[in-house]
């Protein structure tokens, strides 16, 4: 008995769009979870006092930094639309196959347009 083939090299399948934005849903959570804490602790650095914030505001000059925001900002951007549309399907909207494709290609959409919007916002 002859066993199937198993193709383990994941740049070879063609996933579909619906998989794709699962996958990256999860992907920006796992940003969303490395970026928050060190944000947050650059924030509370800022409102401490005057040197705090000035401190702050020399570090958010750099490119390394402008580029993690922008990261971040594009994980919260993403994960907050792919959420809602993964809140709508567990109340049974969007669960067909049409409509789902559909549905994904519109968080894609937004995605693009937020995070072009916000990125120039932080450049």
């Amino acid at each position: 008995m002859s066993k199937p083939p198993v193709n383990l090299n994941l740049f070879t399948i063609q996933f579909p769009i619906t998989a794709l934005s699962s996958i990256s849903h999860r992907i920006s959570g796992v940003i969303l979870f490395f970026l928050t804490f060190p944000f947050i602790s650059l924030v509370l650095v800022a409102i401490q006092s005057q040197e705090g914030f000035d401190y702050a505001s020399v570090l958010m000059a750099h490119f390394i930094m402008k580029s993690a925001l922008t990261l971040y900002v594009a994980a919260i951007v993403y994960h907050f639309f792919s959420g809602l549309r993964h809140l709508a399907m567990d109340f049974g909207y969007w669960e067909t196959l049409k409509a789902s494709r559909y549905s994904a290609m519109i968080v894609y959409l937004l995605f693009l347009v937020m995070t072009v919007i916000f990125s120039f916002l932080i450049w």
